[in-house]
């Protein structure tokens, strides 16, 4: 599905309301870009475990 949203300037910024069909259920995002397009995603919880640079060479 795809609907057509204003693209809205606030203070500098660029801001998109995200239609109700596309609500998600999350407080936070990540916003990337995958070439043209912007991809927003809910972030996802780091494990309690998890510390910051683990495991990244």
């Amino acid at each position: 599905m795809r609907i057509q949203v204003p693209l809205l300037r606030i203070n500098g910024d660029q801001v998109v309301n995200i239609p109700e069909e596309f609500e998600l259920d999350a407080d936070d995002v990540v916003i990337y870009r995958r070439g043209d397009a912007l991809v927003i995603e809910p972030r996802r919880e780091k494990a309690p475990d998890d510390s910051a640079g683990a495991g990244e060479d």
